[in-house]
């Protein structure tokens, strides 16, 4: 409570080890004026040159999509890990409107511009104080590293069109097989159909959907 007596807004900026808290969060530093944490220059092994940032290649038609319930269905109650996230806040806005616990957006070369948009929607005295219910963070780290930090089956996966311009296949291997490692009992993988990454992902695939206005899109499942 405020002194007036007005009840306080909780702040919505989390970092990594709230949302996950048997993260390895070494070497992990925490920016103190935005919902950022940046990986030491150590920890990192960018992504493959060549990867164009195009924002959010998929989410947006997700956004758009009225058959999108099966999606967020499944992200309700999780930790979403933004892999390739780029400076869209549109990762966010799935992950709060599905009522996800958490989101931790995850790029090596856009965080900063991520976490400076997603400031607004976390701050708890701003304009979308009645809309934003998701705590989240921004992690400036190639995904593949990111990944290895996590424990295993802990979080849920968003990957809203990295995976179809990841290149290597060897990096492409690991990281599918990071996702697999990671993706929680009860959690959902959404990914590509097709593509470069799709070769890889060995998860069950017959509850995911396709949306009307793409044919790219599907939601994995761990096999019952």
């Amino acid at each position: 409570m405020s002194k007036s007596g007005e009840e306080v807004p909780e702040s919505l900026v989390a970092t990594a080890v709230e949302l996950v808290p048997a993260i390895n969060a070494s070497g992990l530093v925490r920016d103190p004026n935005l919902p950022l944490e940046r990986a030491h220059a150590g920890n990192q092994t960018k992504e493959r040159e060549g990867w164009n940032d195009n924002p959010a290649p998929f989410a947006e038609t997700i956004l758009n999509s009225h058959s999108s319930v099966e999606l967020l269905s499944g992200l309700k109650g999780q930790i979403v890990v933004d892999i390739g996230a780029g400076e869209s806040l549109a990762g966010y806005i799935i992950a709060n409107r599905a009522e996800a616990k958490g989101y931790i957006g995850v790029d090596a070369f856009n965080a900063q511009n991520l976490s400076v948009k997603l400031n607004y929607f976390l701050d708890p005295n701003g304009n979308y104080r009645n809309k934003a219910t998701t705590k989240g963070v921004a992690i400036e780290e190639d995904m593949l590293s990111f990944l290895k930090r996590l424990p295993d089956r802990s979080v849920s996966v968003f990957c809203s069109g990295i995976d179809y311009t990841i290149l290597g296949v060897e990096y492409e291997s690991e990281v599918s097989a990071e996702i697999q490692r990671v993706l929680s009992d009860d959690g959902v993988y959404v990914g590509g159909i097709v593509g470069n990454m799709s070769e890889h992902i060995n998860l069950n695939a017959t509850d995911g959907y396709e949306t009307e206005e793409s044919e790219r899109v599907r939601v994995y499942r761990r096999g019952k």
